[in-house]
């Protein structure tokens, strides 16, 4: 048996005792090995009444687990060392970045750029991006424990998180990043972030995009050796030392629509122009990726 699939085994065994002494406490019986076990399920089974105990202990574990986490990602100094971990770790990337001048150009002139990517590709750009700062651009970031991390990093990196999501506060969230674009000219918006589905556009980057006046900019991230998660977007990560590349696309200009279906014409073309850059296992330039 392994050590980490023993330490639970031998959890499992404590908390069961502890369950035990609760249930027996005041009694002259022996607590361990519990009476009552079933029938032909060896001498460390637990009857009904230490399983239900049990499970509640392991409950109540999780439970304090995840409020500690919570807590913690709330300090300052937990961002900062994650930062400071990333920019470290990019900074072996070897990142090649295309048609970047021409948005900034756009801003220069006057022009307002809406920045867009997807969300299993963000965590390549995060380096890079810093050197965005003097715009003091906004980025919109979900009021969930991961957007509490994400926010901290992209304060630390120069951009003002903006908090909301479709599912939670959302509508105000878009207001401030109205706002915001308008007033400083670059903005970054994660199209089918937090939760997906992956590679759908949502509504809300459309309209903000429409009512600043700005432009749409798809943002993609490759790179030649990931690790990709098993998660609802197959989150990657470049390897150490991997090639990354950041390529901006042909600004994408929107109209004011006079119908609904209008600017459903619109969402889906800035859809089906991103949706051909999502990346998986099978599309790396190398075959270098791998699944966690």
């Amino acid at each position: 048996m392994d050590q980490p699939h023993l330490r639970r085994y031998c959890l499992i065994l404590y908390l069961g005792y502890l369950s035990g002494a609760a249930t027996h406490q005041g009694m002259s019986d022996p607590i361990w090995p519990p009476t009552g076990a079933l029938p032909g399920s060896g001498p460390f089974s637990m009857d009904l009444t230490q399983r239900q105990s049990l499970s509640l202990n392991l409950g109540w574990i999780r439970d304090h687990q995840m409020k500690t986490i919570k807590k913690v990602i709330t300090f300052s100094w937990f961002q900062f060392m994650l930062y400071y971990l990333i920019r470290l770790y990019s900074w072996t990337f070897r990142v090649v970045v295309e048609n970047e001048d021409t948005w900034k150009n756009h801003v220069s002139s006057g022009g307002r750029v809406l920045i867009c990517a997807w969300h299993q590709q963000f965590f390549a750009a995060i380096r890079h991006f810093k050197k965005y700062e003097r715009y003091n651009p906004a980025l919109m970031i979900s009021k969930s424990s991961d957007g509490e991390i994400i926010a901290g990093i992209a304060r630390l990196s120069g951009w003002h998180p903006v908090r909301g999501s479709s599912s939670r506060g959302g509508k105000i969230a878009l207001r401030e990043m109205i706002q915001r674009l308008r007033a400083c000219g670059l903005a970054a918006h994660i199209m089918d972030g937090p939760r997906g589905p992956a590679g759908k556009v949502k509504p809300g980057a459309i309209q903000l995009a429409i009512e600043a006046d700005a432009v749409i900019v798809p943002c993609y991230a490759a790179a030649d050796r990931a690790w990709f998660f098993n998660s609802w977007d197959q989150f990657f990560i470049p390897k150490p030392f991997a090639k990354v590349h950041l390529r901006f696309d042909t600004p994408i200009h929107l109209f004011k629509p006079k119908a609904t279906a209008d600017f459903e014409v619109q969402r889906k073309q800035v859809e089906d122009v991103m949706s051909k850059e999502l990346r998986s296992i099978d599309r790396q330039p190398d075959k270098g990726g791998k699944s966690l």
